[in-house]
């Protein structure tokens, strides 16, 4: 398994650690969830499972 993954994040490649999920991403960019919605691939993804939520390779 590979350390880091390659996602795009608004637009942009980024790494992330392998097995990150959408609210480790959250908490690393420092954005609060109050108010904050997220989509994955055009998904939207409920808030009460961004702590669930594995992210993935782009």
């Amino acid at each position: 398994m590979a350390d880091q993954i390659e996602i795009f994040f608004n637009g942009e490649s980024e790494q992330v650690p392998a097995g990150s999920t959408l609210q480790d991403l959250l908490t690393q960019k420092g954005i609060q969830a109050l108010g904050t919605a997220c989509a994955v691939n055009s998904e939207i993804v409920p808030k009460d499972t961004w702590a669930q939520y594995k992210l993935s390779a782009s």
